[in-house]
């Protein structure tokens, strides 16, 4: 009974945390990066560099961090030891109009 109030709330405090930036001077082209950071002891540990310029040369229309179900899971499974985080990069192009 109380691993299972524990997991519970576990998902329930990770479930939503998403942080979104968009660059409005482009245009998005539909090319999406996806990495993975590894981060540890309920994400007090660890650290996860982006280089979207690398990604995308012609400009970035949109960098995304967020927890997805995986992310979640995998974090309840570990019970907090190991808790990855998904970061999306979107390309994009020229000035938006």
């Amino acid at each position: 009974m109380k691993i299972s109030i524990l997991l519970g709330a576990l998902l329930f405090a990770s479930a939503c945390n998403k942080v979104t930036y968009v660059n409005p001077s482009t245009m998005p082209t539909g090319q999406v990066s996806e990495e993975t950071g590894h981060y540890f002891i309920f994400g007090l540990a660890g650290s996860k560099e982006i280089h979207a310029e690398r990604t995308c040369p012609e400009g970035v229309a949109k960098v995304q961090s967020r927890f997805t179900f995986g992310d979640i899971l995998l974090g309840a499974v570990t019970i907090g030891l190991y808790t990855p985080r998904t970061y999306e990069v979107s390309c994009g192009k020229g000035a938006a109009q």
